[in-house]
C-alpha cells in the first residue's frame, strides 16, 4: 500500500491500480481486528504487531483515497457520486485506522485530525458537503 501511495499513478485514474489492494487489505485487517477485539491488555507481542498491521493497513488506504480526491481534477473529472463515495472510504479508513489505535491504547498520527478536516473542506469547497454516500452493503466488503 504505500509503494502505491508513493507512486506517481495519475490521481483521477488510479482506480483500476488501488481497488484490489484496497479490498484485500480491508479483508486482512478485517481478520487481524477479530484477532485482537476481547484480549486482555497489555497485547502479548504477536497481537500487537498483528493490531500494529492493521492500523497501517487503514491508515495507508486512507492516505490512498485521500491523495485521489485531494487532485484538482477530481471533483470535476469524476461524477459526484462517486467523488463523495471515495471521500466516504477514506473517512472510514481513518475510522478503522483510529478503532485500531485506540484497542491498543496509543496515540493516533498528529496529523490524523488535519486530515479528516481536510476531507470536510474539499468536501465544502466543491460543494458535495451535504450529500450522502451511496454504499451498498457488497461495497463494504468488496470495494
Amino acid at each position: 500500500m504505500q509503494a502505491l501511495n508513493a507512486s506517481a499513478l495519475d490521481p483521477v485514474n488510479p482506480l483500476p491500480h488501488a481497488g484490489t489492494p484496497a479490498s484485500l487489505a480491508e479483508l486482512e485487517s478485517g481478520k487481524l481486528l477479530a484477532g485482537i477485539v476481547g484480549k486482555p491488555l497489555p497485547l502479548d507481542e504477536r497481537l500487537r504487531k498483528s493490531a500494529k498491521l492493521s492500523a497501517q493497513f487503514h491508515a495507508e488506504l486512507a492516505r490512498g483515497f485521500q491523495s485521489v480526491v485531494s487532485d484538482e481534477r477530481a471533483a470535476s473529472d469524476f461524477p459526484a457520486d462517486e467523488w463523495v463515495r471515495l471521500v466516504h472510504r477514506a473517512l472510514s479508513a481513518y475510522e478503522q485506522y483510529l478503532l485500531r489505535v485506540a484497542l491498543m491504547y496509543e496515540v493516533a498520527s498528529s496529523s490524523l485530525w488535519s486530515r479528516v478536516t481536510g476531507l470536510y473542506r474539499l468536501a465544502e469547497q466543491y460543494g458535495f458537503a451535504g450529500r450522502t454516500a451511496r454504499v451498498s452493503v457488497r461495497c463494504l466488503r468488496e470495494c
